[in-house]
């Protein structure tokens, strides 16, 4: 492994409402150092994606703003930079796969004219030869005929396909860090198991680092060294990917894990976190899991944990982490 490429510290961003301001991303603090996969669990709503948005400075002024933080990418803080230096690192060193690829694709443009138009753009080369690039990086991503893709529209692809051109548009670039952002939701289990397996590919081939963004827990387990597990805008417990999901650190991890099968585990009816993820205007006092959370005492209401070195590598956000100790 080598050096840090990125250093994410008391970050936070908020949305504006109707109601009120948002607080999405409320204080995340993360480390991704050159060919490491880390990945950004927890559930919906939990701030995973509004985190990336900031990391990549794509949260547009009226939606919201990063109210504070430092954001650094191999030692430069990326808050500070004007938009128009963000844009070279932006999609040339730091690319993103967005969650849904049908909705982030053009769908007046083919295919061959997206890619290369990215490629122009932050490689400064001709048309020609970025349609030689866009075709090499199709080929890349195991699309069957990469040549006649080129000239298809997003509709005439399946859900697969399009994740694919998604990806290959976001390595076009050879950037050092690819964001993919629920890369697996919304397709069957085959194909999940191919999209898992071609960005795996192609972080080892490349040696860029690889955050990745999901719900799931297994999508995760299948690629991460190290796993951050995040609820109601915040990082909960964060550790190497073993340690962490055979002994979690903090009861929300637990019942995450709880809630998913297991292959070759015979168990009963899988059980479900009580509750849901509260509501980003009204966060509740203490630590805002002690709702929902099996383990809760009186200090879970009055006092919010800190997250705290639990054992070498291991952090977790519980007033009580030395009793879910191994």
């Amino acid at each position: 492994m080598g050096g840090t490429l990125l250093e994410v510290e008391d970050l936070v961003a908020v949305y504006h409402s109707d109601d009120g301001i948002v607080r999405a991303v409320d204080g995340v603090s993360l480390r991704l150092d050159e060919g490491e996969t880390l990945g950004l669990v927890g559930e919906s709503a939990c701030g995973k994606s509004a985190t990336a948005l900031a990391i990549m400075r794509l949260i547009g002024p009226r939606e919201g703003t990063i109210a504070g933080g430092r954001v650094r990418w191999r030692g430069t803080d990326l808050l500070g930079l004007t938009e128009r230096e963000m844009r070279r690192i932006r999609g040339g060193e730091i690319a993103m796969v967005f969650q849904d690829p049908f909705a982030s694709l053009t769908p007046v443009l083919t295919v061959g004219r997206q890619l290369a138009e990215a490629i122009m753009l932050h490689r400064g080369i001709g048309r020609a030869a970025a349609m030689r690039e866009a075709r090499d990086a199709l080929a890349r991503v195991h699309i069957p005929v990469p040549g006649e893709c080129l000239r298809e529209y997003p509709h005439q692809l399946s859900g697969g396909m399009q994740q694919r051109v998604m990806i290959a548009m976001g390595l076009s670039c050879r950037p050092r860090l690819l964001i993919a952002d629920e890369p697996t939701t919304a397709l069957d289990v085959t194909i999940q198991a191919q999209i898992l397996a071609l960005l795996e590919e192609v972080q080892r081939d490349s040696g860029m680092a690889l955050l990745l963004i999901s719900h799931d827990l297994g999508v995760v387990s299948r690629i991460a060294g190290r796993v951050a597990v995040m609820y109601a805008g915040r990082i909960v417990e964060e550790g190497p990917a073993g340690g962490l999901l055979d002994a979690p650190r903090h009861p929300y991890t637990r019942a995450l894990l709880r809630s998913m099968p297991r292959l070759g585990e015979r168990r009963g009816r899988l059980e479900a976190i009580s509750g849901s993820v509260p509501d980003p205007l009204r966060y509740p006092p203490g630590c805002r899991f002690h709702p929902r959370c099996l383990m809760r005492r009186e200090v879970c209401v009055e006092k919010e944990p800190r997250l705290d070195e639990v054992e070498p590598g291991r952090r977790s956000a519980c007033h009580f982490a030395a009793l879910l100790g191994p």
